[in-house]
C-alpha cells in the first residue's frame, strides 16, 4: 500500500510543480542526432538521405499573440529521410517522465523547406514506447506548393489518418501543438494558436476513434521506415502539461543574472540538498532535478536571499543532476536562463522496491508484441526494472486455476541463448508467486538468486502446458534481494504472473488470496461459498463475518488447514449487476498454535452477475438438468411466454470459450427474439477440461432432446427450433442443427421420439471444417485429444462435411480480420451451403475481429437474423398434420378443414395446446384457421374420436 501512495503523490507533484517536462532545443556540439551527447538515442538505419543532422540556426514564429517562448533559440534538426530498408525502423528517442493521466501538449516550429512529395509522412510525435510510434501528426501533400495535417492517436497504419482541411505552405515555420487527453483518448493537433492564449482554438484535426488509445505516454520519438519520405525542420520543442506553457510567449522584460550551482551536499537515499549563489532582484527560485534526461521534479523556493533547498521523494541508488532558474517579480524583471547542470550524483543505498506485482495487461509495460518474434531472435529490453533477456512481452490471455484472467505475458526465450528475467532488487522477499507455461509438457524453469557476485540455483519447477502452473515458493529473506527467472530447457517458457511478498509479509498471518478475488464478476447461482486462504494455517477466534450487512454464524464456517470456506447464499439482479461486499473483523482467525498472530480485518468486494431480463408475460426457468451424466454442466435456462397463443419458436442458444470457457450464465442478447415471441433455451455444457469430444456435442443434442419432449409444457413449436452460438458455440450450433435427424451423437438423454426438424441455424463466426482448422488451433487439437488426426471422426463434427440438400437454411456471420478462428471458415461453409442449394446468408464485418463488433454490425446482425428467420418461416408448408389414430374414421381432413363423416348428430370441441376450450359446433365441416397446435374430440352418439392436429 505504501508503494501505491507515493506513486500517486509522485504524479501530484509532478503536475503542480513541472507543468514543462522536457525541453529540446538541439543547442549541442554534435552534428547528428544520433550521438549520445545529445540525450537522444538513434536505432535502425537509411538507404537515402543526410538523416537526423543539428543545424546551426534557429527557426522562429511570432503572431499576434507575441513570441513563441523558444522561437529563436538553439538550434534546428534538419530531418532528411528519403528511404530506408523495410525492417527495422530508422528511430530516434528521447525519454521523458511518465505521464498516464490529465493532458499532455508537445509543441515545437514546424518547417517544410522543400515541395512536400508525399502522400503521408510522420512528424515528431508522442510514444509510451522506444520502438514504435504513438501520437503523432502527419503532413501530406495538397497540391504545388501546399500540403495538409493530419493526426493519429496510435496506429502506423495510414489508413487511420484522420486528415485536417485546412492547407499550409511550403518554406513558411508553424507553430504545431499536439494534445493528448488521457481521459477522452483523444489526440488533437493546433496550428499556429494565438501565443499566450488562455484557452484552446478549435483543433485543426482530431483523432479520438483509430486504433487503440495510449494509456501512458513516455517518450519524444521519430520514426520512419521503408519508402515514407519525410524532409521537414522543427526547433523549440516543449513537452507539457498545460496550455499555457504549450503556447508561453517570451517575455520582453530583462532578464534575471543567471544561478551559478554548487555540487549537491547531505545525500541520503532519497534526499539531498541543492546550492546556488543568490541573484540580486530574484523573488525566489525553482530547483529542476534530472534523472538522465528526464525531469524528476520542480521545487519552488521563495526569497532571494536562498541558497539552497532540500530536495526529498528521490530514489535510493539513483544518478541526478540540477539546475536552477531565478524567479523574476514579472513586472520589471524576467526569469533568467536555467543554470549548467550540477556534478552528477547519487543517492545513497540500492535502487529497491518493496514488492513485485505484475500484471501485463494494465497499459504500463510498453509495447505488447502482436506478431511472435521467431524461435532465437528474442530480443532484450529493461522495462519497469525488469532486465528481459532473450524476452519480450506478448499478446495472448489465459484464465488461471485460481481464476484469474491474465492478459499478455513474457516469451522466455530458451536455456542455450541464457534466456532469463531479472526482477527489481527488492528490500526483502517473503514468498514468491510465478505462473507459467511452457511449450511442451514437462519442461522446467529456474529460480536464482545472486549471491556473491553469482547466480545460485534456489529451485527448479516442472511447468505443464495448459492451464498455467502455479507456484508459491517461500523464500525468507530480510535484506535487498535479487532474483531471477531462468528458462531451464530447450522449449519456450511463458511467464503469466511475477508477484512477491516482503519478509513481513510472509512471517504475519496475512490472506493470501480470496475467492471470489476482489472485483470478481460470479454467478450467483454456481457459487455457493466464499473462502479465504491465508498464508499459514488457522484456526477459529471469536468475530463478525457480514455479507451486505448480514451476519454470518462463526461456527458455520469451515477450516481445513489454511483455507476457511463460509456459506453463503447469493441472489441476482436483472438490467445490473449485485454488489456485494464481505467484511471480517479482525482476530475472527489467528495461527494454530499463536493466537497472538491474529488475521487483520478483511473487506472484499465483488458482483453477482445480472440475470436476462425477460418480459414479464414470461417464465424462466433456471438450471434446469437436461441430462444425467453426473455433471454441474448440464444445465440451461428456458424463458419461453405464458400467453402465446400458438406454439412459439425456440432459439438454443451456446455459448463461446473455445472448448474450455465461458458460461451460459454470461449470455444475453435475447431481446431480438423475446420482441418476436420466441422462447430460449440457453444451453450450459461439459468442456474439454471435464471430457473431450464429442462430449460438447452429445450435450447440445441432449439438450435438444429435453427441449422436444417438453414442447407441450413450454408452448414452443418441435418444427420451428433454431440452433444459435459463437465461436465454439457457433461450432456446436452448426453440428447440432446439421444432424437434425440423425442420431449419431444423441447419447445419455431421454430421445425425442418424433422425427426431428431443424428449422435454421446462426452461426457467429464458428468453426466449419475441423479438418483445416484443427491443426493451427490448440484449443481444439486439445478438445480431440486422440482424435486430432482421426480424419473421419473429425468429419462427424465438421458442419461442412455434414451439408445435405436437407441441411437446415444458415445465417452466417464473420469478421475478414478474425484471428481466432480464421475467416476462410465461414468463406468455406457458405461455398458448401450453396452447391448444395441450401437457403443461406453470409455477412462480412470488413476489419471485423473475433466478436467485438461494432453496435452498427450488431444492429445490422440482429436485423439480418430476424428477417432470415421470417422467410425461412414464410416458406414452411401451412396444411394441417393429423397425429389420428388410424382406426379412428369420424375425422378426415382436407387442406385446413376438419371434416366429421358421421351420419347422426355430432358435437365437435376444440381446444388449444393448453386444453382451453376454443369452440364447440354441432357443423360438420371446420375451418381451422388459426396456426398452432389443437386437440379436436368429436362425440357421434356412443362413439368418441380425439386427435391432435397441428396447423402450419
Amino acid at each position: 500500500m505504501k508503494k501505491i501512495l507515493l506513486l500517486v503523490f509522485s504524479v501530484s507533484y509532478l503536475f503542480t510543480h513541472a507543468a514543462v517536462l522536457l525541453t529540446e532545443t538541439f543547442d549541442y556540439t554534435a552534428t547528428t542526432l544520433g550521438e549520445s551527447a545529445t540525450g537522444w538515442t538513434t536505432t535502425g538505419a537509411l538507404t537515402t538521405g543526410t538523416g537526423r543532422t543539428i543545424l546551426n540556426s534557429s527557426l522562429s514564429y511570432t503572431n499576434g499573440g507575441g513570441t513563441y517562448v523558444l522561437s529563436e533559440t538553439g538550434k534546428t534538426l534538419n530531418h532528411d529521410y528519403l528511404t530506408g530498408p523495410a525492417s527495422p525502423a530508422f528511430i530516434s528517442y528521447k525519454p521523458f517522465a511518465e505521464v498516464n493521466s490529465g493532458v499532455i501538449f508537445l509543441s515545437y516550429l514546424y518547417k517544410a523547406p522543400a515541395e512536400q512529395t508525399q502522400s503521408q509522412s510522420e512528424l515528431l510525435g508522442l510514444s509510451d514506447a522506444n520502438t514504435q510510434s504513438g501520437v503523432k501528426p502527419w503532413v501530406g501533400k495538397v497540391a504545388t506548393g501546399t500540403f495538409r495535417f493530419g493526426v493519429t492517436r496510435s496506429s502506423t497504419s495510414s489508413v487511420d489518418i484522420q486528415w485536417g482541411s485546412a492547407n499550409f505552405n511550403v518554406g513558411e515555420v508553424y507553430l504545431v501543438v499536439v494534445k493528448y487527453d488521457f481521459t477522452s483518448q483523444s489526440a488533437s493537433v493546433y496550428v499556429n494558436p494565438s501565443i499566450s492564449s488562455s484557452s484552446e482554438p478549435t483543433p485543426v484535426v482530431v483523432d479520438n476513434s483509430m486504433k487503440t488509445a495510449k494509456s501512458t505516454l513516455s517518450y519524444l520519438l521519430l520514426k520512419h521506415v521503408g519508402s515514407s519520405k519525410a524532409v521537414f525542420q522543427v526547433g523549440g520543442i516543449r513537452i507539457s502539461t498545460t496550455w499555457a506553457e504549450a503556447v508561453e510567449g517570451k517575455s520582453t522584460l530583462p532578464k534575471l543574472t543567471t544561478p551559478t550551482v554548487g555540487v549537491a551536499t547531505s545525500i541520503l537515499e532519497t534526499s539531498f540538498t541543492a546550492n546556488w549563489t543568490a541573484v540580486a532582484n530574484a523573488t525566489g527560485y525553482d530547483v529542476k532535478v534530472y534523472s538522465g534526461a528526464t525531469l524528476v521534479s520542480t521545487k519552488s523556493i521563495t526569497g532571494q536571499a536562498a541558497t539552497s533547498a532540500v530536495i526529498s521523494g528521490l530514489t535510493a541508488g539513483t544518478t541526478y543532476t540540477y539546475s536552477v532558474i531565478a524567479k523574476g517579480n514579472g513586472t520589471t524583471y524576467g526569469d533568467s536562463n536555467s543554470s549548467i547542470a550540477s556534478a552528477s550524483f547519487s543517492t545513497t543505498g540500492v535502487n529497491a522496491v518493496d514488492f513485485i506485482r505484475t500484471d501485463f495487461g494494465d497499459g504500463t509495460w510498453g509495447t505488447i508484441a502482436s506478431t511472435s518474434y521467431a524461435s532465437g531472435s528474442y530480443p532484450s529490453s529493461t522495462i519497469k526494472g525488469f532486465n528481459l533477456v532473450k524476452a519480450y512481452l506478448y499478446a495472448g490471455s489465459l484464465t488461471c486455476p485460481t481464476g484469474e484472467t491474465h492478459t499478455n505475458r513474457i516469451m522466455v526465450g530458451k536455456a542455450s541463448e541464457n534466456a532469463v528475467i531479472e526482477f527489481p532488487i527488492l528490500k526483502s522477499v517473503g514468498e514468491v508467486e510465478v505462473h507459467a507455461v511452457s511449450g511442451t509438457a514437462g519442461m522446467s524453469f529456474r529460480l536464482e538468486e545472486f549471491v556473491n557476485n553469482a547466480w545460485t540455483i534456489l529451485g527448479t519447477y516442472i511447468t505443464i502446458k495448459n492451464p498455467d502452473s502455479v507456484y508459491i515458493i517461500p523464500l525468507l529473506r530480510n535484506a535487498n534481494t535479487k532474483l531471477r527467472i531462468a528458462n531451464n530447457t530447450s522449449s519456450g517458457l511463458v511467464v503469466y504472473k511475477i508477484a512477491t511478498k516482503t519478509y513481513q509479509e510472509a512471517v504475519d498471518l496475512n490472506l493470501r488470496s480470496t475467492s471470489p478475488f476482489e472485483g470478481e464478476v460470479c454467478f450467483s447461482n454456481l457459487k455457493k461459498t466464499i473462502t479465504l486462504t491465508f498464508n499459514k494455517n488457522v484456526e477459529k477466534v471469536s468475530g463478525t463475518i457480514l455479507l451486505n450487512g448480514v451476519s454470518i454464524p462463526l461456527n458455520t464456517c469451515a477450516v481445513a488447514q489454511n483455507v476457511v470456506t463460509i456459506p453463503v447464499t447469493l441472489t441476482t439482479q436483472t438490467g445490473s449487476n449485485k454488489n456485494y461486499t464481505l467484511t471480517v473483523s479482525a482476530g475472527t482467525f489467528a495461527e494454530v498454535g499463536n493466537l497472538s498472530n491474529s488475521t487483520k480485518a478483511v473487506t472484499l468486494n465483488f458482483q453477482a452477475q445480472k440475470s436476462v431480463l425477460y418480459p414479464s408475460n414470461y417464465t424462466g426457468l433456471i438450471d434446469v438438468v437436461y441430462k444425467d451424466v453426473n455433471s454441474v454442466n448440464c444445465r440451461m435456462d428456458v424463458y419461453y411466454p405464458t400467453n402465446a397463443i400458438t406454439p412459439v419458436p425456440v432459439v438454443i442458444n451456446m455459448h463461446g470459450g473455445g472448448w474450455v470457457s465461458g458460461a451460459k450464465e454470461e449470455q444475453g442478447g435475447f431481446d431480438m427474439y423475446f420482441n418476436k415471441g420466441y422462447a430460449i433455451v440457453n444451453v450450459e455444457y461439459r468442456m474439454r477440461n471435464e471430457i473431450l469430444a464429442p462430449a460438447a456435442v452429445e450435450d447440445v443434442r441432449g439438450a435438444m432432446h429435453y427441449a422436444l419432449n417438453h414442447a407441450q409444457e413450454w408452448n414452443i413449436d418441435p418444427r420451428k427450433v433454431v440452433f444459435q452460438g459463437g465461436s465454439a458455440g457457433g461450432h456446436l450450433s452448426l453440428t447440432g442443427g446439421y444432424l437434425q435427424n440423425d442420431r449419431i451423437y444423441d447419447n445419455d438423454c431421454i430421445q425425442y421420439t418424433g422425427e426431428i426438424k431443424v428449422m435454421a441455424v446462426i452461426d457467429k463466426y464458428g468453426a466449419a471444417d475441423l479438418i483445416t482448422f484443427a491443426p493451427g488451433y490448440s484449443g481444439m487439437l486439445a478438445w480431440l485429444g486422440s482424435h486430432s488426426t482421426d480424419e473421419v471422426f473429425m468429419k462427424t463434427l465438421s458442419p461442412v462435411h455434414l451439408i445435405t440438400v436437407e441441411t437446415p437454411p444458415t445465417y452466417i456471420i464473420h469478421g475478414d480480420a478474425d484471428p481466432t478462428i480464421p475467416y476462410a471458415q465461414s468463406v468455406e461453409l457458405n461455398a458448401a451451403l450453396q452447391t448444395a442449394g441450401v437457403k443461406h446468408k453470409f455477412t462480412t464485418v470488413p476489419g471485423g475481429g473475433h466478436g467485438g463488433f461494432s453496435s452498427a454490425y450488431n444492429t445490422q446482425y440482429e436485423n439480418e437474423v430476424i428477417q432470415f428467420l421470417d422467410e425461412v418461416i414464410a416458406g414452411l408448408p401451412t396444411s394441417i398434420d393429423s397425429q389420428t389414430d388410424a382406426s379412428n374414421n369420424l375425422i378426415k381432413f382436407n387442406g385446413n378443414q376438419v371434416i366429421v363423416e358421421s351420419e347422426g348428430e355430432t358435437y365437435t370441441t376444440l381446444y388449444d395446446s393448453r386444453g382451453a376450450e376454443v369452440l364447440r359446433t354441432a357443423q360438420k365441416v371446420l375451418d381451422v384457421s388459426q396456426k398452432g397446435l389443437f386437440i379436436v374430440k368429436v362425440t357421434a352418439g356412443s362413439k368418441t374420436a380425439v386427435t391432435k392436429i397441428f396447423v402450419k
